[in-house]
């Protein structure tokens, strides 16, 4: 079992989404970064949307098939591995999770 699965996001009464460490989560973007920023160990503070996973933040194949399977687990949705691996940047990463919970 991974971490991230491990440690699980609670939601609490308000819709605000907190992880093991009682960090607040607030939105998808948020969610979503913090989930690569943790596979790829990468320092806290925002993720630019621009950021190539590849060129930018150092994940090779492995660590994308990773992160896709924490955010399938994360968002409760299935990702077809084909999709997830066209998607280039950071952004990308958050409109296609946006796409796939039906949010705008």
């Amino acid at each position: 079992m991974s971490d991230i699965q491990q440690r699980r996001y609670r939601r609490d009464s308000s819709g605000k989404h907190e992880t093991g460490r009682g960090k607040r989560i607030v939105n998808t973007e948020e969610r979503i970064d913090d989930i690569i920023r943790e596979h790829l160990l990468l320092p806290n503070g925002p993720i630019n949307t621009g950021s190539n996973l590849v060129e930018d933040l150092d994940a090779d194949s492995l660590d994308t098939v990773q992160i896709m399977m924490w955010i399938e687990d994360e968002f409760d949705i299935s990702v077809d591995q084909d999709d997830f691996e066209e998607l280039v940047t950071v952004g990308e990463v958050h409109e296609f999770v946006k796409r796939h919970i039906g949010e705008k």
